[in-house]
């Protein structure tokens, strides 16, 4: 069975370095890239596509059916999910605190209410809608 070789390489990333990326081929799991690493993968002539999981998130599938042998995948993550989005549940509390404190101002309750139901909705968009936006496959050549 003849096998194509593809070069895989991960950026330099300052978020998400100790965290490495799985890279699955088919749903199969091929290997995984540190911080700043690449690495050569063999693929089949039968595989259809590749992508990159963290946990239960990840990359969109990049279809390989037209690779050739010199193409490079490069991998990074996108920073305003991983960097930023982590923090997302401390804000809730924050946010909460206008029903909390003890005021007879209803305007505050209201806009309050409508910035905590907008923030949690933008939460659950995030983590189940756009799984697939937090790790970037590109092909640079």
């Amino acid at each position: 069975m003849h096998m194509r070789r593809i070069k895989i390489k991960r950026e330099n990333e300052t978020f998400n370095q100790n965290i490495d990326y799985k890279i699955f081929v088919d749903n199969a799991q091929v290997t995984r890239l540190k911080n700043g690493e690449e690495k050569i993968i063999e693929l089949n002539e039968k595989a259809k596509y590749l992508e990159a999981k963290i946990n239960s998130v990840g990359s969109q599938k990049l279809a390989i059916d037209n690779l050739k042998f010199d193409n490079e995948i490069l991998v990074s993550g996108d920073r305003f999910r991983n960097k930023y989005v982590k923090y997302a549940g401390a804000l809730i509390p924050l946010i909460s605190l206008t029903f909390i404190f003890k005021h007879n101002y209803e305007i505050i309750k209201i806009i309050g209410g409508v910035i905590f139901v907008s923030y949690l909705l933008f939460i659950i968009i995030v983590l189940t809608f756009q799984k697939r936006k937090w790790i970037d496959l590109r092909l640079i050549n």
